[in-house]
């Protein structure tokens, strides 16, 4: 439990140390937790400089064990399309598996169908040259909808499949289900 600990005080310290960079946007900074029904995530987002985001997250799966994640990315809004591109680095400390690390590249983009509600899809890999210890590759990708609730909170629901390679072992397939998310924007 104090892996799982480590990951959420990291999410957590990230935003207090980053919200400060806020730029001229309604909304920089979000909060987030997303549940499903073998894991629980919480994160948190804020714009460093116009057009870059940094985020963190920590997740834990009840099977797989403990996840966290560090990131930036580049965001271009254009109208009601986004995307960005960026990387992230992540650790993993596995339940049935050996713990490794890997940084990440991909993006996501995002459509917005009318005032409240979205949709959206990201994707992101690493090969064996950007995989560390134990594990040789790393790939996750999902899609989501998003609705406005309020005006500064969303509530997303989505599907996401992420997977570790392992040279020695068999692959773990971290997570591949349904999840719903709230973001809370400020």
């Amino acid at each position: 439990m104090r892996k799982s600990t480590l990951a959420i005080t990291l999410a957590a310290g990230t935003l207090f140390s980053t919200s400060g960079f806020a730029a001229d946007s309604h909304y920089n900074n979000s909060l987030n937790v997303q549940v499903n029904n073998d894991s629980v995530a919480v994160g948190a987002s804020a714009m460093a400089a116009p057009n870059f985001n940094l985020y963190a997250n920590g997740q834990y799966s009840s099977d797989n064990g403990t996840l966290a994640q560090v990131g930036g990315e580049f965001v271009k809004n254009n109208g009601a399309f986004s995307f960005g591109f960026g990387a992230k680095a992540i650790a993993l400390m596995a339940k049935h598996r050996k713990d490794g690390g890997v940084v990440a590249l991909g993006g996501h983009a995002e459509y917005q169908l009318n005032e409240l509600m979205g949709v959206g899809a990201e994707v992101y890999y690493s090969p064996d040259i950007l995989s560390f210890h134990h594990i040789d590759r790393y790939l996750s990708y999902g899609a989501h909808a998003t609705y406005a609730v309020l005006d500064n909170v969303d509530v997303k629901a989505g599907w996401r499949r992420t997977s570790f390679g392992y040279s020695a072992q068999k692959s773990l397939h971290y997570e591949n289900n349904f999840y719903l998310e709230s973001d809370y924007k400020f």
